[in-house]
């Protein structure tokens, strides 16, 4: 008589045995993989779009982030103003 044992309980040759464990496997990892790819893979998305953030913005809606003449001759005439208040202040 042959001892009985959990693994033995079957009378199935033990490569059947060692192929249908190694099949179980396998499935338990690609559905693991799946599961955790289903989650990183926004998440990561997402990450870079924030990181991008203001790249993106700017392929986006190109029209929010132009600037005309009339605002880059303003800008021009302030920083030319606060150069000579500053050249003024530090010749005295």
């Amino acid at each position: 008589m042959t001892p009985t044992s959990l693994w033995n309980s079957t009378n199935q040759a033990p490569a059947a045995r060692l192929g249908r464990l190694r099949r179980l496997g396998v499935n338990v990892h690609l559905w693991i993989g799946l599961g955790l790819a289903a989650l990183l893979i926004p998440i990561s998305l997402s990450g870079a779009l924030l990181v991008w953030h203001d790249h993106v913005d700017a392929l986006v809606d190109r029209a929010r982030y132009a600037i005309t003449q009339g605002e880059r001759s303003r800008r021009r005439r302030c920083l030319r103003a606060r150069a000579r208040r500053l050249a003024a202040a530090s010749s005295l």
